[in-house]
């Protein structure tokens, strides 16, 4: 089988090229393998397990159920309300939704991370990503494995809390209505820059600040090792606790 083309919906289709599913109602699929994916739902869509050899692209007009979803190339799934996954793992991840939560067990990435959902929340529970994370929620609460490295972090109605479990962590820029909590248990953490009502900063080994960071209320700072100040860094009330301090000659504290 060359490709298939299906309107309705389906319990398992196994297509050897190109996979196309559009129905205007809900879908459900128990198992999909394809060498490309296209599939579109009006309402909601549950997909149990994928292995897509391409592409993947799949929209939901409402939610989105995924249990193990895989493609080797790009991986786009967008649901108009909440989308849950148990695992995610592409060439490229983006994933987004418009009024609820994106939640996500595990998700591997051996490109860049798009993780969207400006009316809900972003959880993931790990996260692996080679290259660059985008994260926009109302809050975002990420744990991954290995180093992380966020283009964008954005909490719009609360918390963004990022921890790097077994890596070094980078935010290269963190904004958060209420806490931006960002911890490296285990290797060195760099702040670009940072807005926040209250920012903590905790690694195992260094911490920098590299550019302009601002708490409105509590700013505190935890290294085991260095911490340095690069940056215009500024809080209504400043702790930090470190083997050492060095403040660079574009730093500055309170």
């Amino acid at each position: 089988l060359i490709a298939a083309v299906i309107d309705g919906p389906q319990s398992r289709m196994t297509a050897g090229g190109a996979l196309t599913s559009n129905s205007n109602g809900n879908s459900r699929f128990g198992t999909i393998a394809a060498g490309s994916g296209q599939i579109n739902a009006g309402a909601a869509l549950a997909i149990d397990n994928a292995v897509i050899g391409g592409n993947l692209a799949a929209t939901a007009g409402t939610n989105m159920l995924l249990g193990d979803v895989r493609a080797s190339g790009a991986g786009l799934l967008v649901a108009g309300t909440g989308l849950t996954a148990t695992r995610l793992q592409g060439g490229s991840i983006d994933v987004r939704t418009t009024t609820g939560n994106l939640t996500v067990d595990t998700n591997i990435s051996a490109g860049t991370t798009r993780l969207a959902a400006p009316g809900g929340a972003v959880i993931v529970n790990a996260l692996q990503s080679a290259g660059a994370i985008d994260a926009v929620g109302r809050s975002v609460v990420v744990s991954g494995s290995g180093g992380l490295n966020f283009a964008n972090l954005q909490a719009t109605a609360g918390d963004a809390r990022i921890t790097a479990t077994a890596g070094d962590l980078i935010v290269q820029s963190g904004l958060a209505s209420n806490a931006l909590l960002l911890s490296a248990p285990a290797g060195n953490l760099t702040l670009q820059q940072g807005t926040a009502a209250a920012i903590d900063l905790n690694a195992l080994s260094a911490v920098r600040v590299a550019g302009a960071t601002s708490a409105s209320g509590d700013f505190s700072l935890t290294a085991g090792g260095l911490a340095t100040i690069d940056g215009a860094t500024t809080g209504a009330t400043m702790v930090l606790r470190s083997a050492d301090i060095a403040i660079g000659s574009g730093g500055r504290l309170g």
